[in-house]
């Protein structure tokens, strides 16, 4: 009669008629008590329950004391697989009912019992059921529900001002791990130009890197990169015991909270716990709501960060475009150079207009900057546009912005760079390179000091300095009708002709010995005799280029000799005698071996190799400044390191 009424319920239950499904059961109940069938009766408590919890959902009063007598019944009739499968059932509805401590003490228990009897689909089962339930408290922790997310709202950003001045980012992590009951966190950003990894830990830089590739590889799979991440049992999963692969500790739970900076860098706060005994210690709802309130907090700090990085960069490097502006800096000797230098002296703080004319590689751009960094402008920008650089219809939306829906792809408004150059100093390079009708829009800005976007019809107010240079002769332009007239009296209120490096030998000596400095290089009499007889045609920037290819090619030598130097300037060079070898072809140096497996392309090379890890030697492996260094954008930098297979570990 129990078995029946309890088959009976079991197929209501299957319809989902639940409550003669309970009736029937609540029937079967009180048969089995009076027969005293132990098992069957510990199993249609268990049935009861499940019925509890669909029909009153997590009214523990009902349903936890049916669980705790059915694990009573299997234990004395010593059926372990029984009692692990009353356990899971106990501990997933506590944790439902919000007792998650005492749930997670079962489910440890449940998945322990099922390991040790190989019941393979019911550790998935509790694994499933652990994974439901991070996905439940994530959508909990970043709802309205979550409290802890009112941090963002009651703190105002002059009261954020004040706490800043006192309060660092290593006190935020010590704040997380104290109010999650962490063991380790951390900040992680990958657009962070700085160091990536803030943690509140020691970690050294081969250890910030190897947590920096795995927890890539991780995102996106295993870690979200948009919503929290909640893994409440991580303790058999490699991937994430691998982020700290050289530490012993096994990682129990982890808790991954996204968060944007103001500047729109991407970070995220990472929260793990270690499993001791390799017990079940997982993170719970309260924990995770916590790491989300937090997590703005922290996103304001590092915005923070972020900004005193920049204003400190943008100092340096204003330091060294003054350094390098500055008219010491402009090394020279010659009578003609150094009277031009004491004329632009008196014109730097005045408005005027000034043109500078001279050959390709000639420095315009240097003394372009110099007179903005020397002037009252300093402060402001100083942009330079290369005007036969650009097309004339990007050149026209790059220099004067553009209304949204002015043309196709303009999605937005967009200021000009003459708008971004307001207050500054605007340096035109290759003027005479300028279509005729961007030249009466530069004219207005001469004339109005005013500025119209394209697809607007309102007038702008600039005020900018402008600075044109050029190689040609732009009167012959203005006679062929190629440069306005008017536009040109403007632009050459004040004229400066910089001579060619042909018609000032006497810096070349001077200039070899900068363009070496911090080289240890040297160049012997011979070689200097042929480089200042040489016409130099492209100039300084060509010099420059021949220096610093002969302390490539010197190797480990101290001293560049004539075999180093170009054939072009041992048989070009005027007045120079000649270097002829007889009987063949010039010698060897004693140094290289050439052969058939050996190219010029493989001697250069390794010498490009050992000039890239000097550079990031000397700036400790950081590419951005070691790049800097030497003068190559930053992306070629990361290729060659990729090439060249440079363990940035080992420099």
């Amino acid at each position: 009669m129990g078995l029946a009424e309890s088959v009976i319920a079991r197929v209501f239950a299957a319809r989902e008629e639940f409550e003669p499904a309970t009736e029937h059961a609540r029937r079967a109940l009180d048969v089995l008590r009076q027969v005293g069938d132990p098992y069957e009766l510990a199993r249609t408590l268990l049935a009861l329950a499940d019925l509890h919890m669909a029909v009153h959902g997590d009214h523990i009063e009902k349903v936890q004391p049916l669980i705790d007598e059915s694990r009573r019944l299997f234990k004395k009739l010593k059926l372990e697989f029984w009692m692990a499968e009353a356990d899971f059932k106990g501990g997933a509805f506590a944790c439902q009912a919000g007792d998650l401590s005492g749930g997670f003490k079962r489910l440890t228990r449940a998945e322990r019992v099922f390991s040790s009897l190989e019941a393979h689909l019911k550790v998935r089962a509790v694994s499933r059921f652990l994974k439901t339930l991070s996905e439940q408290a994530v959508a909990l922790a970043i709802s309205e529900e979550n409290e802890y997310k009112a941090f963002s709202n009651l703190i105002t950003p002059d009261e954020y001002t004040d706490l800043k001045a006192s309060v660092r980012m290593d006190v935020f992590l010590e704040v997380v791990l104290k109010k999650t009951r962490g063991d380790r966190t951390l900040v992680y950003s990958p657009d962070y130009d700085g160091d990536p990894v803030l943690g509140s830990f020691e970690m050294s830089p081969d250890q910030q890197n190897s947590f920096a590739s795995s927890f890539d590889k991780l995102l996106g799979e295993e870690i979200s990169q948009t919503r929290p991440t909640l893994i409440l049992d991580c303790r058999r999963d490699p991937f994430i015991n691998n982020l700290f692969a050289d530490r012993p500790d096994v990682v129990g739970s982890v808790m991954v909270v996204p968060f944007r900076s103001s500047s729109g860098t991407a970070g995220y706060l990472y929260v793990d716990r270690f499993s001791c005994d390799n017990q079940l210690r997982p993170f719970d709802q309260t924990e995770l709501n916590l790491a989300v309130g937090l997590s703005d907090l922290i996103a304001f700090r590092w915005t923070e960060i972020q900004k005193v990085r920049l204003m400190e960069d943008n100092q340096r490097l204003k330091r060294q475009l003054m350094e390098q502006a500055a008219f010491p800096n402009i090394i020279t000797r010659n009578p003609e150079m150094l009277d031009l230098l004491a004329q632009v002296r008196q014109v730097v703080d005045s408005n005027i207009s000034v043109a500078i004319e001279g050959e390709t590689g000639c420095g315009k751009d240097l003394l372009a900057r110099a007179i903005h960094y020397n002037s009252g402008r300093r402060d402001r920008r100083f942009i330079s546009v290369n005007c036969a650089a650009l097309p004339e219809s990007l050149l026209e939306s790059e220099l004067f912005g553009y209304k949204r829906g002015a043309f196709t792809g303009a999605d937005r408004d967009k200021a000009g760079l003459f708008e971004e150059a307001d207050g500054g100093t605007f340096f035109l390079d290759e003027i005479g390179d300028m279509p005729l009708s961007i030249q009466a829009k530069v004219l207005r800005i001469l004339e109005e000091k005013e500025i119209v976007r394209l697809g607007e019809t309102t007038p702008r107010k600039v005020d900018v300095r402008i600075i044109s240079a050029t190689n040609q002769d732009l009167k012959v332009l203005m006679k062929n009708k190629l440069f306005r007239q008017d536009l040109y009296y403007r632009l050459s209120a004040m004229t400066f002709r910089l001579p060619g490096l042909v018609d000032r030998r006497e810096d070349i000596p001077l200039l070899i010995s900068h363009f070496l400095e911090g080289t240890g290089k040297t160049i012997s009499a011979e070689v200097l005799k042929h480089m200042v007889d040489y016409d130099w045609p492209g100039n300084v920037r060509e010099l420059e280029n021949e220096v610093k290819k002969m302390t490539l090619l010197v190797g480990d030598n101290v001293e560049v000799t004539l075999d180093i130097l170009s054939r072009k300037l041992r048989e070009n060079s005027s007045g120079a005698t000649e270097v002829v070898y007889h009987g063949g072809p010039a010698p060897a140096s004693p140094e290289l071996m050439f052969t058939e497996q050996y190219s010029l392309y493989d001697y250069l090379a390794e010498h490009e190799k050992e000039f890239i890890i000097r550079a990031l030697r000397e700036k400790n492996g950081v590419k951005k400044h070691a790049a800097a260094l030497l003068n190559i954008p930053e992306s070629t930098l990361r290729l060659k390191i990729k090439q060249y297979g440079i363990d940035l570990s080992g420099l």
